[in-house]
């Protein structure tokens, strides 16, 4: 069974560049210098390029937060939703990435782009956890 997650920054590390397809391996690894309060772990392609990172649980409680006092609910859910799900996976990857020492492997399951420009816009990637 897989755990699929959108990955957070998308629109900033702008992976269009990367030729990215569906199907494709990524790799995780750890950023150490952008660490704060929690792990900041990148996810890479196998040209080494940034795809995106594994969403932070602090930032999916700061976007429910907001989606709450806004009053969408359903927006709140889907936040509340994800921040179990990146919880959950942080976990499983800094077991396997500090504890085990194995390099974590997942593959990119759906990718959208702007159709006028091409431009990648989300990414979702997963793992064989769970």
């Amino acid at each position: 069974m897989s755990t699929v997650i959108n990955l957070s920054g998308v629109q900033f590390t702008n992976p269009t560049k990367l030729g990215l397809v569906e199907g494709e391996k990524v790799m995780v690894k750890h950023h150490k210098q952008y660490d704060d309060n929690e792990l900041a772990l990148g996810v890479h392609n196998e040209g080494g390029g940034l795809v995106g990172w594994i969403p932070k649980t602090e930032t999916c409680q700061k976007y429910y937060e907001k989606e709450i006092e806004s009053g969408n609910e359903s927006k709140a859910m889907m936040q509340k939703e994800r921040k179990a799900i990146s919880s959950a996976l942080r976990d499983a990857l800094t077991v396997d990435l500090f504890r085990n020492h194995l390099a974590v492997e997942g593959t990119i399951t759906r990718l959208q782009q702007d159709y006028q420009t091409g431009e990648v816009l989300s990414v979702s990637v997963a793992f064989d956890y769970m």
